[in-house]
């Protein structure tokens, strides 16, 4: 199986849909290190998979004018490099980060909807992700019944 880099599309209802294969991160949680209790700078492999994202972003032809600047939903897809135990909060985290860097969208604040799937291990490890535009709900709706 291949993995495509992504691509943009437009929905039935005018909304922009993006999907995107990113690659696993290498690492997960404390990504930076302090220096002398002040000063805090990234660790490598953090800052070459930032990179990485970026160019899967060019390869998929996201332009900084596709960025995300309203709220929206994400589905995550994670097929991991093996059957280790992992956390899919730190595997976000480090992934929205970069998302973020990359100039995908203005936030990772922005995520008002999120689904997360665990998929079988794929040889060095993918993660997809379809975002779109987040539907206006009231978020009370059902607290009003």
């Amino acid at each position: 199986m291949k993995v495509r880099a992504g691509c943009v599309a437009k929905t039935a209802r005018g909304q922009v849909k993006m999907t995107i294969n990113i690659p696993f991160p290498p690492a997960t949680g404390n990504h930076s290190n302090g220096l002398n209790g002040k000063r805090f700078f990234t660790k490598k492999p953090i800052l070459m998979y930032r990179l990485r994202i970026k160019s899967c972003l060019v390869a998929a032809r996201f332009a900084a004018s596709d960025m995300f600047v309203n709220p929206v939903k994400v589905i995550v897809r994670i097929y991991p490099p093996d059957r280790r135990r992992r956390d899919s909060g730190n595997i976000i985290k480090v992934v929205y980060d970069a998302l973020t860097r990359a100039g995908f969208w203005a936030d990772d604040s922005l995520v008002k909807e999120e689904h997360i799937y665990w998929g079988e291990p794929f040889k060095g490890g993918y993660i997809n992700l379809e975002v779109t535009d987040a539907v206006s709900v009231p978020c009370c709706a059902a607290a009003k019944m």
